[in-house]
């Protein structure tokens, strides 16, 4: 369905999982040059396979939350960190104007031997990378973990309703913050 869409003059794109594709950026930023691309349960290679798609709109700014998924099927740290280096490269190969920004993944409050098996000890370890590589890359890192975790960690439970995704308020929460989100 991506692929057929009108291409939007001077769009922003979200670009990442089901916390991506869960809301609705334009109508929570009043921007109707965003567009959500946002794929329940994708992981980084899913990404790195689509960008042929993101490339050809052209966007002004890219925002990209991606990895989880890939911590919950084992997917190795290093592995995550190589896919994020191909879509930040074939980003700022192919489309050099565009405004990277990456977005820290947020915490979890999955239990053990839950259905889900997300774990903040990766979630911090990609974290503490993407800071290092956005530093390196000259790339804008939105630390959006920080204001999501509660005293132990976890995603605060007030913001979501299966310890994973957010609830309105989630998304509410990362509209008022002063992080660059702002559009």
């Amino acid at each position: 369905m991506f692929e057929v869409m009108p291409v939007k003059d001077s769009s922003i794109i979200f670009l990442g999982n089901s916390i991506t594709e869960g809301a609705n950026w334009a109508e929570l930023f009043d921007n109707p040059n965003i567009i959500n691309r946002g794929i329940a349960g994708d992981i980084t290679e899913g990404v790195l396979n689509r960008m042929d798609e993101i490339i050809r709109h052209k966007p002004a700014k890219l925002f990209i939350s991606i990895g989880t998924n890939d911590i919950s099927r084992g997917i190795s740290i290093g592995k995550i960190l190589e896919n994020y280096l191909s879509i930040i490269k074939k980003t700022k190969t192919s489309l050099p104007n565009t405004k990277i920004y990456i977005q820290s993944l947020l915490p979890v409050a999955v239990p053990p031997g839950s259905f889900y098996l997300h774990n903040n000890k990766g979630i911090l370890e990609v974290n503490e990378e993407l800071k290092e590589i956005s530093k390196d890359l000259d790339i804008t890192y939105l630390d959006l973990h920080v204001h999501f975790a509660d005293k132990t960690g976890k995603l605060k439970s007030e913001l979501t309703n299966d310890n994973l995704h957010l609830l309105e308020k989630g998304y509410f929460a990362l509209e008022r913050l002063d992080t660059g989100l702002c559009i």
